[in-house]
């Protein structure tokens, strides 16, 4: 293996560990001496959410609506 993550085993494309990164339009194409052949694949990549901001603080009175904001990275 060589320390590859992606490589081409025949007619295979193999991930051995998938990475964001690795999300993507994937296209192969096939030819011959009679023509030529293309296909494409969409490659989505599961990940666990992260939180990338929340609100800290909030100093509200009593009675009166409160916001809170949070924002997350996730699929």
């Amino acid at each position: 293996m060589g320390g590859h993550r992606v490589r081409a085993e025949g007619g295979v494309l193999v991930f051995t560990t998938v990475a964001r990164s690795d999300e993507g339009e994937y296209s192969v194409t096939a030819t011959n001496s009679e023509g030529a052949s293309s296909a494409s694949v969409r490659v989505r990549v599961l990940f666990p959410p992260r939180i990338v901001g929340i609100t800290r603080e909030v100093m509200v009175g009593q009675g009166e609506p409160a916001h809170l904001e949070c924002a997350v990275d996730a699929r």
